[in-house]
């Protein structure tokens, strides 16, 4: 897996006059920002790592270090509306803007009653929060994603590795001394340095492959299937002229040996374990418990519902909430449910959280444009950022991941990267007219 060069380097298939117009094109966008780009890359480093590193907490029942996220988010977001030019990220350029505008006042009016009921009032302003934080973060990936440099991302890729690295290491301690039962990682921030490193680290995406293996969250390791296959299409390789079907095969069929193999060392490492276990042997235990009961449902030795965490008993809580115009136009902001032993205002499948708080049509609407985000970036003629380069390669990952966990708009990279992938294909629409 060979390394890319500097992201500001043409690749060697593209046409002189067009490479030309889009370095143009890229050196007058950089001149035109405002330096405040800075503070969205605190915000990123801050939040992600925040995230990761204090994931014990949530183990111990202390805190839970996602509800760090939209006070950071809020305040990094007033920032760029206070000190940098509101109407240039606020102003709507494409339709999913204006998607988002109405899924807003569509929602807000829906769930109007719950505003004014204290018991729903935080949730209906946590959905809208979130339509919000996704609007805006389009336009700072659009306006910003070509300011950071391949070094930091470099710096935040590792920075993510250590800190997951860190939480594991402290929950699998936990696990040794008997202080808690529940192994849980924060092996979603993974995905970040996953595709990174697939195109500029090879060391990178090894060390986050390694931290998956015992990181017992299946979805993430599903996740890295449609990452790895964009990364085949998009990669180096597949810029030869003569592309060797035997080397993709290849590939493959190493990517699915390691996997076994890993599922196979969990195995050998559960399996011989004695009744005085470490946290590593308990922690690669339920790992591949887990996997392997994943395993049994194909077989038929279980259902899903024995192995699916309870959610399968959700989206069809959810749905039986549902009328059909409320199927059609959501519940509006502040849906919330009652899961058991808890409330809740999502559920972890997102199509069935979409579409109980916004809607069947939105929720088609969302996904479509992030499925069409991610081919339209597979298929740029260029991609002279690292952000443009590796978005296709992320947004694979993480929507796959919204099937199994609700992340779409908790995820603030998605929208992050769709916005750097629409900013390129505009840059690559007026390299050819200036061609």
């Amino acid at each position: 897996m060979a390394e890319l060069p500097l992201p500001d380097r043409p690749r060697p298939h593209l046409q002189p006059a067009f490479v030309e117009s889009s370095r143009v094109a890229l050196a007058d966008l950089r001149k035109s920002w405002h330096p405040i780009v800075w503070g969205l890359i605190v915000y990123v480093a801050v939040a992600n790592l925040l995230i990761s590193a204090l994931t014990p907490l949530r183990i111990a029942g202390i805190l839970d270090p996602v509800e760090l996220r939209n006070p950071l988010l809020i305040a990094s977001l007033g920032l760029w509306v206070v000190l940098g030019n509101p109407f240039r990220i606020l102003k709507p350029r494409f339709l999913v803007q204006y998607v988002l505008i109405l899924m807003i006042v569509v929602s807000a009016w829906r769930g109007i009653e719950n505003f004014y009921n204290p018991f729903y009032q935080r949730n209906y302003l946590s959905h809208l929060f979130q339509l919000g934080s996704a609007y805006c973060l389009l336009g700072v990936g659009y306006h910003a994603s070509n300011q950071i440099p391949k070094k930091v991302w470099m710096i935040l890729g590792w920075a993510t590795v250590g800190a997951v690295l860190l939480s594991t290491q402290t929950i699998i301690s936990s696990l040794e001394r008997g202080e808690v039962e529940r192994f849980y990682t924060a092996a979603y921030s993974l995905l970040l340095p996953m595709a990174f490193g697939l195109l500029y680290s090879r060391r990178m995406a090894i060390a986050s492959f390694l931290l998956l293996i015992i990181s017992n969250k299946r979805a993430v390791m599903l996740a890295i299937a449609p990452m790895f296959a964009v990364f085949m299409k998009i990669g180096p390789s597949s810029h030869a002229r003569r592309r060797k079907v035997t080397e993709k095969l290849l590939m493959l069929l190493v990517g699915v040996s390691v996997m076994a193999s890993a599922a196979a060392l969990l195995g050998f490492i559960a399996g011989s374990a004695g009744s005085d276990q470490s946290g590593v042997t308990r922690a690669a235990q339920i790992t591949y418990e887990r996997m392997a009961s994943s395993i049994e449902v194909g077989t038929g030795e279980r259902s899903l519902e024995e192995i699916d965490a309870g959610r399968t008993f959700e989206v069809q809580t959810a749905l039986d909430t549902l009328d059909s115009f409320e199927l059609a136009f959501g519940s509006g902001a502040g849906w919330t449910i009652y899961l058991r032993d808890h409330f809740a205002q999502n559920v972890h499948f997102t199509p069935i959280s979409l579409t109980v708080v916004f809607g069947v049509f939105f929720a088609v609407y969302i996904y479509a444009f992030l499925i069409r985000t991610v081919w339209r970036g597979m298929r740029r003629t260029s991609a002279p950022t690292v952000a443009e380069s590796i978005a296709p390669i992320y947004l694979s990952g993480a929507i796959v991941h919204t099937l199994f966990a609700y992340s779409i708009f908790i995820d603030f990279f998605i929208f992050f990267f769709a916005g750097a992938v629409l900013a390129g294909v505009e840059r690559d629409k007026a390299a050819r007219s200036a061609a």
